[in-house]
């Protein structure tokens, strides 16, 4: 490859991954505050709280990844690999979760944080090579 390809590569890489973290931003934002209503507010158990902020979030991220962070023009044929890449993070987000509060004692409200950390990492890999590639 030629430094122009890769400067091109690395370039077309950043503005994704750029995207990717304002686009994840706003969807750790609404993620956090369902969460936070949902557990502190309203009392619901940590880890259902954590599902329903975890889906509500990933409603508008698929949306925002698919048409600016990836610009995937395509159908949503690939919906059901994202609903896949979904399944697979929120049940490693779970884990880490489950593991941080009842062996690490970390509160629930900054176990969430490592949970959402943990599942963007993995969001960003599996949409990126696998989703909308």
């Amino acid at each position: 490859m030629t430094n122009a390809v890769l400067f091109s590569n690395y370039r077309m890489l950043a503005k994704q991954l750029y995207r990717f973290v304002v686009a994840g931003s706003i969807g750790a934002i609404v993620n956090y505050a369902i969460f936070v209503i949902s557990y502190a507010l309203l009392s619901i158990n940590y880890m259902l709280s954590s599902v329903l902020g975890f889906f509500m979030s990933s409603i508008i991220a698929y949306r925002l990844s698919k048409q600016w962070v990836f610009v995937n023009k395509n159908n949503d044929s690939k919906y059901v690999f994202y609903i896949t890449l979904l399944a697979s993070s929120m049940a490693a987000g779970l884990l880490v979760m489950n593991f941080s509060v009842v062996y690490l004692m970390i509160d629930p409200l900054y176990a969430q944080i490592i949970s959402m950390l943990t599942t963007t990492i993995i969001n960003f890999i599996g949409s990126k090579y696998l989703v909308f590639r």
